[in-house]
């Protein structure tokens, strides 16, 4: 599967797409020449992405090889568990905590 960046001007770049084709259990190529989708490959170390139709060309050339699809599919189930209801639950409520925190550590500075 290829998940390329949408050209559309003014059009936010959502990673939603990517997240919904890594879960598809297949192999997933993605273009990463946008800025979003090159951080959220940046940041997952996803090595299953090109930035350039020769890169494209090469990629789907290697993706003959079993081992390849077998690797893309692996790092995407280790990238969907991140966005999995329950960690992103868990993130919230890490966020809330926080907040409390520095909340009741900065009513203390005015008693």
């Amino acid at each position: 599967m290829l998940v390329f960046a949408k050209r559309e001007v003014g059009r936010p770049v959502s990673v939603q797409r990517i997240v919904n084709a890594l879960a598809s259990g297949t192999p997933v190529l993605i273009e990463s020449e946008h800025p979003e989708f090159r951080d959220f490959v940046a940041n997952f170390n996803y090595t299953c992405d090109f930035d350039s139709k020769n890169a494209l060309q090469k990629l789907l050339q290697k993706s003959k090889q079993r081992s390849l699809r077998q690797g893309c599919v692996s790092q995407a189930v280790l990238i969907v568990q991140e966005y999995s209801p329950l960690n992103i639950v868990m993130k919230y409520v890490a966020m809330f905590d926080q907040v409390g925190n520095a909340t009741s550590n900065n009513s203390s500075d005015f008693n």
